[in-house]
């Protein structure tokens, strides 16, 4: 809206130079899993518990997020009748650790994402050194019905293949809900890469999950559950020899936030000041 010249007094620019301020986010949160299941795949059937912490930057109209998640299995799974473990029934100690940096725009409706992602096992034995890997990663995700996504991952470091999923998501009420389909598009054993994470290409897996978050004091409590649909026979593993065509887990993540600010360098920018009444 154009200012009146009635309720204005006459201004005049002058240039100042004036310290800017940034402002950035710091966020973290922890979730408590009934077990670990990584793209359809059963990584520890026990109960896990897995950190996180990011910070969060606008850059102009773009966003950029670096963020380090981590797994740790809940106690020693050290059965090898019963239990499937990351870190080879290690018992609590580091068994995963993820850190990823991302930019992300918005474009009309689309929100755009381009990252990397880095992964280091650092096991004697389950999940060990040799599966350490690199992936890039780019995501479009629509604000309209049934808010629907599309991601894929392309790993460039051992398995050199991708993987895709498509999600849709919506609210009633308190209660979120929403359906993420798995794609293997060249992670299969035998695909070029040292290893391979799919028997085979195509639909890996279905997961639908209810979740609904609660303030609480200055947490965010988010309970959910997942229903796993296997489709490939390494998603429907659940135990030492034992396959499922569904397989049942529940979380919980608690999390925070925090803005802090922070200042940029000093720049030149525009300041009012009250003209000179004696040049009229």
């Amino acid at each position: 809206m154009r200012p009146s010249r009635l309720a204005l007094p006459l201004l005049a620019l002058v240039a100042a130079p004036t310290l800017l301020r940034a402002q950035a986010t710091i966020a973290g949160d922890v979730t408590f899993a009934s077990q670990y299941i990584a793209r359809g795949i059963t990584t520890t059937n026990r109960g896990v518990f897995q950190p996180s912490a990011r910070v969060i930057v606008p850059a102009g109209r773009t966003t950029l997020t670096v963020n380090a998640w981590a797994n740790y299995d809940g106690m020693r799974y050290d059965d090898p009748t019963r239990h499937i473990s990351e870190n080879g029934g290690a018992g609590t100690e580091l068994a995963e650790l993820d850190v990823n940096v991302e930019a992300a725009r918005t474009v009309g409706r689309a929100t755009l994402t381009v990252g990397a992602l880095t992964y280091r096992f650092p096991n004697d034995h389950g999940t060990t050194s040799a599966s350490n890997t690199t992936e890039l990663y780019a995501r479009v995700a629509l604000d309209v019905p049934l808010a629907p996504s599309v991601q894929v991952w392309q790993d460039v470091r051992t398995v050199r293949g991708a993987y895709a999923e498509v999600a849709f998501a919506r609210s009633v009420g308190p209660i979120a809900i929403s359906a993420t389909t798995g794609l293997n598009l060249g992670q299969s054993y035998g695909d070029g890469g040292a290893s391979g994470y799919y028997a085979r290409h195509g639909v890996t897996h279905v997961d639908l999950a209810l979740a609904a978050t609660r303030q609480i004091g200055g947490l965010t409590v988010t309970p959910s559950l997942h229903l796993v649909r296997g489709f490939d026979a390494t998603t429907q593993v659940s135990a030492p020899g034992q396959a499922r065509g569904l397989k049942l887990w529940i979380g919980t993540v608690v999390g925070w936030s925090r803005v802090a600010a922070f200042a940029g360098r000093p720049r030149v920018v525009a300041q009012a000041e009250p003209a000179d009444d004696t040049a009229r």
